[in-house]
């Protein structure tokens, strides 16, 4: 699973809303929406807003805060047919220091 980008999320687009409609699991259901985190976050120079692309589309997102002295993992999520392919742990390497 080395074929895959991470690009940063520069405006709430129709292919991020498109992705985020596909998160099903109970757990991140409010996450879905604009209206909560960590998207009401946008545009706060402390957070940073990532898109995980294969084939051109957008199968994960990240969320770090980055504060003086550390850095945070606010939300991470892989779409579930992504999952357990060590996938999750490239990501968070290359992202988190």
């Amino acid at each position: 699973m080395n074929n895959f980008r991470i690009l940063r999320i520069k405006k709430k687009d129709s292919n991020l809303k498109n992705f985020l409609e596909t998160i099903n699991e109970k757990n991140f259901l409010l996450n879905k929406s604009f209206d909560n985190t960590p998207w009401i976050h946008f545009g706060n120079p402390n957070f940073e807003f990532f898109k995980i692309i294969i084939k051109k589309k957008i199968i994960g997102i990240v969320v770090i805060i980055k504060l003086k002295l550390n850095t945070h993992l606010q939300f991470f999520y892989i779409s579930y047919k992504y999952r357990s392919k060590g996938l999750g742990k490239k990501v968070l390497r290359k992202l988190l220091p």
